[in-house]
């Protein structure tokens, strides 16, 4: 894309908070809105919401206080940022801007500290100059990795490689070979960074055009980008109409179309689960006279929206770059294109509301981190909503010019609330507070205006704790389920599935208990329970699960299990909320070939699926499980060798072990031998939560 004006172009990021979004384009008279906010549609990236430091601007970010703090105000998550040695090929010399005619003055480290500074993560785009030999592009990426990562500790996580290639003297073939070299020598230098590509200039769903020609080419060298980028503009000189609508469009189905091709070319485990980054976006790829007007709100939330729909990072193009594409003021009172906005340099921009009204300025609580389902009688309307917590907010965008509607939104999830109402309309230039609503009975009615955005902030009334102690028992083709009473609690919900986390099949009950019948031996159901009161329904309990059967299940806290013989390391115990029974057994071991042994109660005769409830964690060992009939009997070993590290302290982590056959009634011997540890791993001890004995 040609720079606009005297400027070129960079990108950008944000992360938000709990949130319902609406977004629809609205008829005179009346419309319904319903948000369910008790079934999730998708999680939403913490970086969706984010921006690109442009390197443009009569002053720049860090050394401007002021735009620092405006930049802070919009909760970007991400930020990124055009970086380079000041002679390639040389380490030596200083890390710049790499925009044209940027400034030189300023350091690397200096960029890298001044996007900190607002509250975002970094992300750096590295050269691929055509003009240069490929061994300086991987020289200087991976020279850079270690200057930020190592040499000054001064880490960055996510980078990006190269920017438009078609339009800058790449070839599919040799923005692929760069890109497989880069990538290899930059995690060499820090195999813990994350790396995108290609950028494209635009979207082109042929399996021809640039983007996805590069992606399968990188597959067929070897490569895998760890998410993968495209720019997205609003279509030239489209009409106002086309743009917020039909154009608009590209945001859900680009992404879409994107996500079937990843999944064809590196199979659903990573290409569904590769994260897609539309790098650049704004209304125009130059300076347009709507980006100065309201207009430019109600397209950027529009878009924002769709953005949110579609699951993918957005980073909005960008800071500052000319008179009207940045989301701040440059210049005081710019005009262009026979439109004018009064306002001083750093000053919001239209742009920077439509994100700001889900981000909330700090002026409320932003977007949340769960689409829920939503629907809309508007037949040209768009409904999001997002739910994770207190309040809840939903966001409206009526892009009609001219019409109204008087609105009735019913909610699920929400009995009653109070709703603060923020909006931005043609009248004013920033955000402001009409005041305070009240949702009673799950329903509250508000008049969308034509061309306005309005966020309502839904905080819920004096809804009932989540319920705690929730317990499980199974027996033949029945769960009885027990928990303790909330306060203010009128009814609850129990909620069961047979997938972990996800509970399609609820039933109501008045009391602390539920028995859950017509069930399937074998089959293991997971439930959670809510609590509803006056003021709403409240977060669900923590999950359990139980399998009926005809036989008896068996689930033996460790931190009460009766201790056999070890090699002598520690066994201890400590109390964690998070585990299944309140405690964890811990058993410190320091080599391989540690073992201990846990003796059980009393175990019926029969066959039986064994597991065990892990809390992975990094300093975590693998270990072997092997079974006695009797404590004095032949141990022989159960399944596969299993191991409890993870980057991260995982809890109620289920292992299934094996099946084993018990041929007498009585107490079992359970040992656990430590075999090794993973190489990321700083130890061999274990963390154990309870053995689970499941009748086949």
């Amino acid at each position: 894309m040609n720079p606009p004006s005297s400027f070129l172009r960079s990108a950008c990021i944000v992360p938000i908070l709990a949130v319902a979004l609406t977004t629809s384009a609205l008829v005179a008279g009346t419309a319904t809105v319903a948000v369910n906010f008790n079934t999730v549609v998708r999680t939403i990236d913490p970086l969706t919401f984010s921006g690109i430091e442009s390197g443009y601007g009569s002053t720049k970010l860090p050394n401007d206080l002021n735009q620092q703090a405006a930049i802070s105000m919009l909760d970007l998550a991400m930020l990124r940022v055009n970086l380079g040695y000041q002679t390639p090929g040389n380490p030596s010399s200083t890390i710049v801007s790499k925009v044209a005619g940027g400034d030189t003055s300023i350091t690397g480290t200096q960029w890298i500290n001044a996007i900190k500074a607002t509250g975002a993560i970094p992300q750096i785009r590295v050269q691929m100059d055509a003009a240069l030999p490929q061994s300086t592009w991987v020289t200087d990426a991976a020279n850079m990795v270690d200057y930020f990562n190592d040499t000054t500790s001064n880490p960055v996580t996510r980078w990006v490689i190269g920017n438009e290639p078609s339009d800058n003297g790449h070839t599919v073939e040799s923005y692929a070979q760069g890109f497989v070299a880069m990538a290899a020598a930059m995690k060499a230098a820090d195999p813990t960074i994350k790396i995108g590509g290609p950028a494209s200039a635009q979207y082109n769903s042929s399996n021809t055009g640039f983007l996805k020609a590069a992606l399968t080419r990188i597959q067929q060298l070897g490569g895998t980008p760890d998410f993968v980028i495209f720019h997205s503009y609003g279509s030239g000189n489209a009409n106002n109409a086309t743009l917020l609508d039909e154009t608009l469009q590209k945001y859900e189905t680009n992404p879409a179309d994107l996500r079937s091709f990843l999944i064809a070319t590196w199979g659903s485990t990573v290409g569904g689960a590769m994260p897609i980054e539309i790098g650049e976006w704004n209304l125009k790829t130059n300076s347009d006279a709507r980006q100065l007007q309201h207009y430019g709100t109600v397209w950027t939330a529009l878009a924002m929206g769709r953005m949110v729909k579609s699951g993918v990072i957005s980073r909005f193009y960008a800071d500052k770059n000319g008179l009207t594409m940045g989301f701040l003021v440059d210049t005081a009172n710019p005009t262009y294109g026979g439109s004018s906005y009064t306002a001083q340099p750093n000053d919001p921009m239209p742009a920077y509301h439509g994100i700001g009204m889900f981000t909330g300025e700090d002026l409320f609580t932003g977007f949340g981190t769960q689409l829920v389902s939503t629907t809309t009688t508007s037949s040209t309307g768009h409904i999001y909503a997002v739910s994770s917590g207190n309040p809840r907010n939903i966001v409206a965008v009526n892009y009609n010019p001219t019409d109204n509607t008087t609105t009735t939104f019913n909610l699920t999830g929400v009995t009653n609330a109070s709703v603060a109402v923020w909006q931005k309309n043609s009248g004013n230039q920033s955000p402001v507070n009409l005041g305070t609503i009240n949702v009673t009975g799950g329903t509250f009615n508000y008049t969308l205006n034509a061309y306005t955005v309005t966020t309502f902030i839904v905080t819920p009334t004096s809804a009932p704790p989540a319920p705690t102690g929730l317990a499980a028992t199974a027996s033949n083709a029945q769960v009885s389920l027990t928990w303790n009473a909330s306060a203010g609690a009128t009814s609850y919900t129990v909620k069961r599935g047979t997938t972990s986390g996800t509970y399609p099949n609820t039933f109501t009950s008045a009391t602390n208990s539920y028995t859950n019948t017509g069930l399937t031996n074998g089959t293991t159901y997971y439930y959670v329970v809510s609590a509803t009161g006056t003021g709403g329904e409240s977060a669900n309990s923590s999950q359990v699960s139980a399998t009926p059967s005809a036989g008896t299940s068996y689930t033996f806290q460790e931190s009460s299990l009766a201790a056999g013989a070890s090699s002598g390391d520690t066994w201890r115990t400590s109390t964690d909320a998070n585990a299944s029974g309140g405690a964890l057994a811990f058993y410190d071991a320091t080599a391989s070939a540690d073992y201990v042994t846990r003796i059980t109660p009393s175990v019926n005769a029969g066959t039986y699926q064994l597991s065990v409830v892990i809390k992975t964690g990094n300093n975590r060992g693998i270990y072997q499980i092997a079974t006695s009939p009797t404590l004095g009997g032949t141990y022989t070993n159960l399944g596969s060798a299993q191991d409890q590290y993870n980057t991260a302290q995982l809890f109620q982590v289920e292992q299934v072990i094996g099946t084993v056959t018990f041929s007498t009634t009585g107490t079992k011997a359970i040992r656990f031998t430590v075999t090794g540890k993973n190489a990321s791993s700083s130890g061999y001890g274990l963390a154990i939560d309870a053995i689970k004995l499941t009748p086949q």
